[in-house]
Order: C-alpha cells, then structure tokens, then sequence
C-alpha cells in the first residue's frame, strides 16, 4: 500500500533522477512525475551535441565546484555524498559504457544520449514512476488545514493533486519562479549564461570557422572579467570555450550592459610588448622582400592576420622593408590588445544554461530542502546553479537530483509490510 504522495515537477535529469531515486528507495511511496512538454530529457539529448556529455572525470569535489560560477561554495558537500565518480558508476551498472576524453568530458561510447534516455526512462519504469506528460504545473501551495496539511499542486487543467511532498527540477519555468516568489522564496532574476558574441563589424567578415588557442580575453568595463583559452570566429561574431567560459562568469554584468560592450583579445599572452617588438623588427629583416600582409608571423591564421594588419592601419601592399617603426609599433598595440565591439548574444538562442533561479540560501545543501517551507525540495537548474561547459551542469543535476530524492521521506516512518 502506498502511503507517501511526492510530486517531482520537471521532466529533465534533475527530475528524474530524483523521482528514481525516490522510488528506489522508498518503493512504498506513490512518485509522480509531470513534466510540461510531449517529450522528456530533452536537455540530456542535445547535451554535447547530441553525444551527451553525461558528466566531468575530475573527481575532487571542490576541483569540481570550482567550475561553477555560481554555487561553487555550496556544491563542494552535495557533491561528497554523490559526485561524478557516483555518476559514472550509476549509469555503468545499468549498461551504459562510457569513456573520457583528455579535456575530462564523459560520454556514452556510441556517442549518442540514445542509451542514457532510454536507461533513465526504463529506471523510472521499472521504479514505480508515474510520468505524465504535456502537464503544466501552475502553482504550488503550502499545506495547511484546508489540504488536510498536505502540498496542494494545481495543475494547467485546474485539476488539484494533494501530496505529502514536493520536489521542484522545473528549471527555468517562469511560471513555478512567479509561484514560489508568490509564497515568499526569494528568487533571483535569470539571465542567459554560456552563449557566444555578436560582432557587427569588418574585423570578422570572412573570418567564419577560423580559430586561434590560448588567448586572453577581457570586458573592457570590467578589468577583473578575463579569460585564457580558445576562440573561434562564427558566422554571427565570436565563440569558443574562452567566450563561454566569459560569458558565464560575467552573466549578469553582460545582461546589464544590454551585451554592448567592448572586447579586449590579446592574441599572445605569452609574448610581453618589448619581446613582440624585437620579434617583429627581426622578421622585418629576415622577410624583408615578403609583403607584410600575408607574410605572417606565430602561426596566427593567414586571413586573422590580414585583419590584425587592417586593424593596426598599415596599407594593404607593403613589404616588411618598408615597415617602419610606427607600423611596428601600431602591430604591437593590436596584437596585445585588439579591440572589437560585441553588439548582442548569439542569435541561435543554442544556450540552454541560465544563471538565476532560487537564491542559495533558501536550501539545505544536506538534503536540497527548502530552509522555510518543510516538505519541499528542489534540484537542478531551477536553483541559481550553473556551471561551466564539460558535463559539470548535468552532473550538477544529477547530485541535486539523487540527494532530493534521498532525503525527500528520509523522516517518516512507514507501517511494516506483513506477510499474507
């Protein structure tokens, strides 16, 4: 006999994974599962580009916590009890191999979600989860005396489900924000994190596919925002990890600035001014019959190094003889520091990791319970919690996941089960 209603509001790998661990480990209760649109996990299949990267190799939770941007502090225990080493022996015992590549990123060896969806969707089967799809949850409503001191969910319908426990995974959903705020959980405003830059201007055009390692990037506005890594130039402006990772850490100040702002690159780190100066002086001498446009030096791509060279001023068809030292100079300068102004975010709305949600300090990291409202617990992106790319937001879906779903009936005690 079941005698524990929990509603998991939110079809994607926080939700259920919490309403399988739920299950699992309290076979005794009724887990109902709804989530808003025909299909579930959507996330988890485009994850990685489809390949779903499942999690991170690092082990260490904070090496692991360190990569989120927010709630780096508050991960570092959650993921003690259930981190990405968990993860992997998870999904491993239920047949789904997996590899790591050298940047740390987890995958599925047929390098398709394929296998993790349909493992996930046969443990809530087999778990007792009941899924209903193309539900909208409305609102959520405290118990009191009127519910018989049970959770009220009131569904799109109008339809009222009571229950004894509520785990929220609805990530983004204004709607559960405008509910919770509605019964006083403070919620932080979302912002888009994680996406690429627009650049309307001739330094990119024919620039599309080309990119360029270790970098350094930095937000004029904000001298502390920089980044070391990779780039690489789109069709709509400027990607890569380096911008991701940027973009990410400086989410809310991008949002205020409306994303119009200006772009720092310096496009040789390791190279101080005075070293870059000599370099350029000893080439001129070496190439001095070559044209300086095309003649390029550091391995920097050839069309990025036409534009460096428009950028700095210097006419088209001169040769490194006739290079003086204002032109070396004025290299120098854009080499170190080119400047570009970013006019917007991606157009392709490919980001799916939003900075915002329920401020941090309304949960127990312990058990991801509510610190006002007993009985209700969240996981996942509907948490102001995001991370960096490389499998750590859906490792962060699964941690928030399985200790919500642990701990969400850890306190009660249900009747014996008697033998007929």
């Amino acid at each position: 006999m079941k005698t524990q209603k929990v509603v998991v509001v939110g079809g994607g790998a926080a939700g259920f994974f919490a309403a399988i661990t739920c299950a699992e480990t309290y076979p005794q209760a009724e887990v109902h599962l709804f989530e808003k649109s025909a299909n579930v996990l959507n996330k988890v299949r485009i994850s990685g580009g489809g390949r779903c990267n499942i999690t991170n190799a690092l082990e260490d939770p904070a090496m692991v916590a360190s990569f989120f941007p927010r709630g780096e502090q508050e991960l570092i225990g959650p993921l003690t009890r259930f981190g990405t080493k968990d993860t992997i022996e998870w999904f491993t015992s239920r047949g789904v191999e997996l590899y790591a590549q050298d940047d740390n990123r987890v995958f599925p060896k047929t390098n398709t979600s394929k296998k993790v969806l349909d493992t996930l969707i046969d443990a809530a089967e087999k778990a007792g989860v009941i899924l209903t799809t193309k539900m909208v949850v409305d609102s959520i409503t405290p118990p009191s005396e009127e519910t018989n001191n049970k959770w009220k969910v009131v569904l799109y319908n109008d339809t009222e489900v009571l229950c004894d426990r509520v785990i929220l995974a609805a990530g983004g959903a204004p709607q559960m924000w405008n509910s919770l705020s509605k019964i006083g959980i403070e919620i932080n405003k979302p912002v888009p994190a994680l996406f690429s830059f627009v650049i309307d201007e001739r330094f990119v055009d024919g620039l599309a596919g080309i990119s360029f390692n270790d970098v350094n990037i930095q937000i004029d506005k904000y001298k502390r925002l920089k980044m070391k890594g990779d780039v690489l130039f789109t069709h709509w402006g400027i990607s890569g990890p380096a911008i991701l990772k940027l973009s990410s850490l400086a989410a809310r100040k991008l949002s205020r600035l409306n994303y119009n702002f200006t772009l720092k690159i310096d496009w040789l780190p390791d190279f101080p001014e005075e070293r870059l100066q000599k370099e350029l002086i000893r080439f001129r001498q070496v190439y001095s019959r070559k044209r300086l446009e095309t003649e390029r030096l550091f391995n920097i791509p050839g069309k990025l190094w036409a534009r460096i060279v428009e950028k700095a001023e210097i006419p088209s068809r001169i040769r490194w003889v006739g290079a003086s030292m204002e032109h070396i100079n004025s290299l120098v300068r854009v080499l170190k520091q080119t400047e570009i102004e970013i006019t917007g975010k991606n157009p392709n709305k490919d980001e799916f990791v939003l900075c915002g949600g329920v401020d941090l300090k309304e949960v127990n990291f312990k058990t991801m319970e509510s610190t006002r409202f007993p009985g209700l617990y969240f996981a996942g992106e509907v948490l102001d919690i995001d991370g960096l790319t490389g499998g750590f937001n859906l490792q962060a879906a699964w941690t928030t996941g399985y200790l919500a779903g642990k701990a969400v009936l850890e306190n009660v005690e249900f009747p014996q089960q008697t033998e007929e």
